[in-house]
């Protein structure tokens, strides 16, 4: 659905990232070429409410 050397963005819930080892998967991911992380930043997913998240912008490989 992205084509190579496109970017994305995925934004997703901080602590199911941490709890389902989501940095290992992203990491599997680059290792394989499937795309190049560009960053991943700790930022708050609901405005209303206080619930920690994960921004990932990573470029299709």
């Amino acid at each position: 659905m992205v084509q190579p050397g496109s970017p994305f963005v995925i934004f997703m819930n901080g602590a199911h990232f941490v709890e389902d080892g989501y940095q290992a998967h992203i990491d599997r991911l680059a290792q394989s070429g499937v795309w190049t992380v560009i960053k991943i930043k700790a930022s708050n997913y609901m405005g209303a409410l206080e619930r920690p998240g994960r921004l990932i912008v990573a470029r299709k490989c």
